[in-house]
C-alpha cells in the first residue's frame, strides 16, 4: 500500500464516505477501503493487560482511552452507583500527583480528559498534542494504578455525587430513565441506575470503594486505546515500561450476573411540576454478544426513529402532529436490557399517541421494511459510523467500546459491514420485541393536567 499525504488521507475518507450514497458495488469498495485505511493492532500483555493501537498521522494529537469492564451490573446492592464513584475519585491524587495535580497537568500541555461510566464499563480517555504522549501516558498509569481513594475527597465527591442525584429527579427525562429502570427490572445486572441511590451513595465507604478499585481495576479486565499520531514501534516499550509490572488479579464481587426477570407490562402516570408531557414506552430488550445482533438493533431503532423520514418520527410528528419530539433508547448491553421509545406530547393527546404508535409498530411489522427502508437505515448508520471515526476520539471509543461488550475492537472496523448484511428478515424479528403486549408506558405529566374524562 502507498504512503498517503495526511491531508489527502482525510480528503479520500471523506470521500469513500460520499461514495457510501452510490451503488452497492461503490459501496462495498469503499468499506474494504476504510478497513485498509485504518489499521488496528490488538496485543496482550503478559500481565493481561490489552492494548489497541491505531495509529494515524492526519494531525499531530494523540488520544488515550483506558477501558475498564466494570460498570452498574457488577455492584452488590448494598454498593450500587461505587463504579460511578469511583470514576470521581481516580482523578483526586496519587503518591506522586496532589489533588488536582492531574487536571492541571493535561491542561498545561493543551490537552482535554474526561470519563464515563455506563451499566457495563467505565473509560478514562484525553486527546493530547503527540509531542507530549509519554508525559500524558505516565500520568494516565500513575491515575490507574496508583489512585489513593483519599478519605478526605471521598467526603467532597460524595456531595458533589449526591447533588448530581437530586438534579437528576429535577430533569424529566433523568427522572423517567431512573423510575423506569427501577420499575422495568424484578432483577439482574441493569436494575439499578449507573449513579446509585441517595441511600447507597450516602452510607458507602472510603474502604468499600477501594476494595472496588482493588477487585475490578486490574489488566486482565482492562485495555489501553493509542490512538492518533505515534509509532509503534515507540508505543511497544513505552506501554511495557508503565504497565509491565502491573500485577494485580480480577477478583470481581461476584462470578456470575444475576438472573434477568422483568416485571409484567404496567401502565404508570406521574404529576410532576414541568410545563410539557413526557411518554416513555418500555420494551423488554436482549443481550447484546456480537456485532450482528448489534446492527440488527441499530438498524431497527434508525428505521423508527433515525431522522424526519423514519417511521415513527414522520407519522407521529411530521403527519399527524402528535409529538413534538420522539427518540428512541435501544439499550445494547451484554445482558438483557430494554428498548425504549420516548418523547413529547400535549397531555390530551397520550392516548392517541400510544394507539398510533403500536399501530405503525405492527403495520412495519406485518409487512416487513421497504427496500427503500432499509437502504436508507444502512446508509445512515454507516455514515454516521464512518463520521465518528474520522476523529482519534471517535476512533478510540468505537475500538474500546468493542472490547468492553463484545471483546473484540473489530467493531471499529468491522461494524459498516454487519450493518450492511443486515436483513429484512432480521428486522421483523427484531420487531417482535416491540409488541403492545411485552410494552410498559410511562407518562410524566404537569401537575393538575389531568384530562377529563
Amino acid at each position: 500500500m502507498f504512503s498517503m499525504h495526511p491531508c489527502c488521507r482525510i480528503v479520500a475518507t471523506l470521500l469513500s464516505a460520499l461514495v457510501l450514497l452510490t451503488g452497492g458495488c461503490a459501496r462495498r469498495a469503499a468499506l474494504r477501503d476504510f478497513r485498509e485505511t485504518t489499521p488496528v493492532t490488538t496485543t496482550r500483555l503478559d500481565t493481561g493487560l490489552t492494548v489497541i493501537a491505531i495509529p494515524s498521522h492526519a494531525v499531530p494529537l494523540v488520544t488515550l482511552d483506558m477501558w475498564v469492564r466494570v460498570g452498574s451490573k457488577d455492584e452488590p446492592p448494598m454498593l450500587a452507583g461505587v463504579s460511578h464513584y469511583l470514576e470521581h475519585m481516580l482523578f483526586k491524587g496519587t503518591p506522586r500527583l496532589g489533588v488536582g495535580d492531574y487536571d492541571r497537568r493535561v491542561e498545561e500541555i493543551g490537552g482535554y480528559l474526561n470519563a464515563a461510566t455506563s451499566g457495563d464499563y467505565t473509560h478514562y480517555y484525553m486527546t493530547v498534542p503527540s509531542e507530549h504522549l509519554e508525559r500524558a501516558l505516565e500520568d494516565m498509569a500513575d491515575v490507574l494504578r496508583h489512585s489513593l481513594i483519599d478519605p478526605t475527597e471521598v467526603e467532597r465527591e460524595r456531595s458533589v455525587i449526591l447533588e448530581e442525584i437530586r438534579q437528576k429527579q429535577d430533569n424529566p427525562i433523568g427522572f423517567l430513565f431512573d423510575e423506569v429502570t427501577r420499575r422495568v427490572f424484578e432483577s439482574g445486572p441493569y436494575a439499578g441506575t449507573v449513579i446509585g441511590s441517595a441511600e447507597t451513595v450516602a452510607a458507602m465507604s472510603r474502604e468499600e470503594i477501594a476494595e472496588h478499585y482493588r477487585r475490578y481495576y486490574a489488566p486482565a479486565n482492562m485495555a489501553l486505546v493509542v490512538a492518533g499520531d505515534f509509532e509503534a514501534e515507540a508505543l511497544d516499550p513505552l506501554v511495557e515500561r508503565l504497565f509491565g509490572d502491573f500485577a494485580r488479579p480480577h477478583e470481581p464481587w461476584q462470578q456470575t450476573a444475576p438472573p434477568t426477570r422483568f416485571r409484567p407490562p404496567e401502565a404508570m402516570v406521574w404529576e410532576r411540576d414541568w410545563q410539557q408531557t413526557y411518554f416513555f414506552v418500555v420494551f423488554p430488550g436482549i443481550e447484546v454478544r456480537d456485532m450482528r445482533t448489534m446492527a440488527a438493533l441499530d438498524v431497527v431503532e434508525t428505521l423508527l426513529l433515525g431522522g424526519r423520514s423514519a417511521r415513527l418520527t414522520n407519522s407521529l410528528r411530521e403527519k399527524q402532529r402528535l409529538v413534538t419530539s420522539i427518540s428512541g433508547l435501544f439499550l445494547t448491553h451484554r445482558y438483557p436490557g430494554f428498548l425504549a421509545i420516548y418523547g413529547t406530547c400535549e397531555v390530551r393527546d397520550v392516548e392517541r399517541v400510544r394507539e398510533a404508535l403500536f399501530a405503525e409498530l405492527d403495520a412495519l411489522r406485518r409487512s416487513g421494511p421497504r427496500t427503500s427502508e432499509m437502504r436508507r437505515a444502512r446508509r445512515q448508520l454507516v455514515t454516521d459510523h464512518l463520521y465518528r471515526a474520522e476523529t482519534n476520539t471517535g476512533r478510540a471509543s468505537l475500538a474500546g467500546y468493542g472490547f468492553a461488550l463484545l471483546g473484540d475492537a473489530a467493531l471499529l472496523t468491522d461494524f459498516p459491514d454487519a450493518v450492511e448484511a443486515v436483513t429484512g428478515d432480521e428486522v421483523r424479528r427484531m420487531l417482535e420485541l416491540l409488541t403492545d403486549g411485552r410494552a410498559s408506558f410511562y407518562v410524566a405529566r404537569p401537575a393538575g393536567s389531568a384530562p377529563r374524562e
